[in-house]
């Protein structure tokens, strides 16, 4: 019985546990989260829930990978799933960064969105 209820408990704590980048709302403007998904399975989890939870909603996505990163994995995710516009970014690590130019090609997208447009966020 102890357990039993030890066990209840912990489902409900883990339940409202926020792990920050993980579908973190970014400050107060609506509807922008922060999620650093960067490998098969988060990617999976992450591309699953904005489905199920922003099915209405024009999808922007900022994507960069570090090049050690499953990145030809979480793009078959991103295009089997979602109608997304991509803004194309690198991570600030100049020996692992992904060039953008290389992400663009693997995601298949004919035109990336310009990160300078969307700068007033």
């Amino acid at each position: 019985m102890e357990n039993r209820k030890s066990e209840e408990i912990l489902i409900r704590l883990l339940g409202t546990l926020k792990i920050p980048g993980r579908m973190e709302k970014v400050g107060k403007i609506k509807n922008v989260y922060l999620d650093v998904a960067h490998n098969e399975d988060s990617v999976e989890a992450f591309v699953n829930y904005v489905e199920e939870n922003f099915q209405d909603r024009k999808k922007i996505f900022v994507v960069g990978f570090l090049k050690d990163k499953e990145v030809e994995k979480c793009a078959n995710l991103f295009e089997k799933k979602l109608e997304i516009i991509f803004i194309l970014t690198e991570p600030k690590n100049e020996e692992r960064k992904l060039d953008s130019q290389i992400l663009k090609n693997i995601l298949k997208i004919k035109k990336a969105e310009n990160p300078e447009k969307y700068s007033n966020f």
